[in-house]
């Protein structure tokens, strides 16, 4: 069968430093395992090469990548990220050097099958599809007010950070409450009998003084 071959070009990724090389494998690689999500046996392979001062270094997948560009300042000479299956060997590849067109990172797709290709092209450019194949993990959040102190040691029901305003709120509208308690018990045991014997002197003292 023919090679057929894309050429895409993307301002979003390149290959001048160790992060831009792992940014844009997992972006390819997010890419052909969506194209191939329907597949149970499909392998992203990686092959990179690298300059670090005088040394040269071929490398076979993306670990080994890891493990000798870190720490080093690097030049990319080139990266291809292809999707492999057992039975049929390489179904398609994603080849990019380190050249930057017009602000733009240039990348060689080829595959046999033309529709892979398009797909291949539409799942880099249109990037939210990959989350429909890569959904993100489910993050449980919960609230743990308890300070720690050595080996098994804790203080509970403690207010840390963004709990103080909570706790604050709580104790002044229990403060308000029984405050308006205290008043409304000193209002009918003292205040209204002492107003009332006020009255009863003044009535009295007022029928007295009309006799």
């Amino acid at each position: 069968m023919a090679d057929i071959e894309c050429r895409y070009l993307d301002r979003e990724h390149e290959l001048e430093f160790f992060d831009d090389v792992i940014a844009t494998y997992n972006w390819i690689a997010d890419a052909l395992k969506y194209v191939f999500k329907n597949k149970s046996d499909i392998d992203i392979n990686c092959a990179v090469s690298f300059k670090s001062g005088e040394l040269s270094y071929d490398c076979h997948s993306i670990d080994e990548f890891k493990k000798y560009a870190f720490g080093k300042e690097i030049k990319v000479g080139h990266i291809t990220i292809w999707a492999s299956e057992s039975l049929n060997g390489i179904l398609i590849s994603v080849y990019s050097s380190n050249r930057v067109k017009m602000g733009q990172q240039e990348f060689i797709l080829t595959s046999e099958n033309e529709q892979w290709l398009v797909d291949l092209r539409d799942a880099l450019q249109n990037r939210h599809k990959l989350y429909a194949a890569h959904p993100a993990a489910t993050v449980v959040k919960y609230e743990d007010n308890s300070i720690h102190i050595g080996d098994g040691n804790s203080i509970t029901g403690s207010s840390i950070g963004a709990y103080d305003t909570v706790e604050i709120e709580n104790k002044t509208g229990s403060a308000k409450k029984e405050k308006g308690t205290l008043l409304s018990k000193v209002f009918w045991q003292f205040i209204i009998p002492i107003a009332a014997a006020v009255m009863a002197v003044a009535i009295c003292i007022w029928l007295g003084l009309s006799k």
